[in-house]
């Protein structure tokens, strides 16, 4: 065959391949459109829905949706939302707590609080907190207003703090006592089990609703304390807390059998304060020494703390742990050094 009348051949055959897939993508659209036109037909609600939201899930069609019965178009949109991960499909929503948990589920798994930003007001707060906290992102918690903010960061520092048994943690989380905001910490950072209004601690620790409710006021960052202190069975933890009533509760929760090989020293490093500044940073300094001392029975760690008031918590707190009056000697403070005495010519009587 001549070399032209091949290339002509050639020629006809790309041509008529383009013309098949012209005539299929032609035929195609129809058949989409059928589909829809099918569902649309039948007559029971309950099965046309169901046609309908299949066929929005295989072709990730949220338009589809809009052809249901109004409960089942919400279940339509929620579906395809999660499919795509996208969540302005969960503003189409009619129930606005529905319209929440899709796209709170879209942030959460995509760990984009950004998303958030689909909700208005009290629910977009709620949205960046929840996934602020679950993802333990800090930063997240800065596009809050101040109190949410605060709320937000100190749920996270105190979940930390429990979890990891690090007091450290606890001098980030907020030190306002107001019921409240407590409350919403406490909440918010899922560090109690069954957290409400009412700021129950754990079984052993019950005394503290009945101070809240008298009128004894602590923040969060005490319960962060006792907390940790509880959990580690270490009483060092005990002496930052600002509220001289949680205290002694804490001292108690201490009470038990020393956790074994427990040894704070290595677990709070001294590059560990460097994340913090100002008065933080000399808290978590406090803290450390406190801890060796205690775990150490060396008193020259509480000496190297130059703020006084911590430097007496901490030879009392080796008073208490080694139930010895002589660490209250290197209290210079008279009615501090009668008051570390005391304490433990009671605690030896009982």
């Amino acid at each position: 065959m001549p070399v032209g009348a091949e290339r002509i051949r050639i020629y006809a055959l790309i041509a008529a391949a383009f013309v098949v897939i012209a005539a299929a993508s032609v035929l195609l659209a129809p058949q989409r459109a059928g589909a829809l036109q099918r569902c649309r037909n039948i007559i029971m609600q309950q099965n046309k829905d169901s046609c309908l939201s299949y066929l929005a899930s295989q072709t990730r069609n949220v338009s589809v949706c809009g052809y249901m019965s109004r409960q089942s178009a919400d279940y339509c949109y929620a579906d395809v939302a999660k499919l795509t991960s996208n969540a302005s499909a969960c503003t189409m929503i009619s129930n606005q707590s529905e319209t929440y948990g899709c796209v709170f589920g879209i942030a959460n798994s995509t760990g984009s609080y950004s998303t958030c930003s689909y909700l208005k007001g009290e629910q977009r707060e709620y949205c960046i907190e929840e996934v602020a906290t679950e993802l333990g992102n800090v930063t997240a918690c800065s596009s809050l207003n101040s109190s949410g903010a605060q709320v937000c960061t100190s749920a996270i520092y105190l979940g930390m703090a429990k979890s990891g048994e690090n007091a450290t943690y606890c001098a980030q989380v907020s030190n306002n006592t107001d019921q409240g905001s407590v409350a919403s910490i406490l909440a918010l950072s899922g560090a109690y089990a069954g957290s409400s209004a009412n700021m129950t601690l754990e079984s052993a620790l019950n005394p503290v609703e009945y101070l809240q409710g008298n009128g004894y006021g602590f923040s969060a960052r005490d319960l962060c304390y006792i907390t940790v202190a509880s959990s580690a069975r270490n009483p060092a933890a005990c002496a930052m807390i600002s509220n001289t009533t949680l205290e002694g509760i804490c001292n108690q929760s201490t009470y038990g059998p020393a956790r074994p090989n427990l040894n704070q020293s290595s677990a709070l490093p001294s590059t560990l304060c460097s994340q913090y500044a100002g008065q933080n940073y000399s808290s978590c300094n406090d803290i450390m020494a406190i801890t060796e001392a205690v775990s150490t029975g060396n008193a020259s760690f509480c000496a190297s703390i130059n703020y006084s008031q911590h430097r007496y918590l901490c030879y009392a707190a080796m008073a208490r742990d080694y139930n010895s009056t002589s660490y209250c000697g290197y209290i210079s403070n008279s009615s501090a050094n009668q008051e570390c005495i005391q304490n433990i010519n009671y605690n030896m009587t009982q």
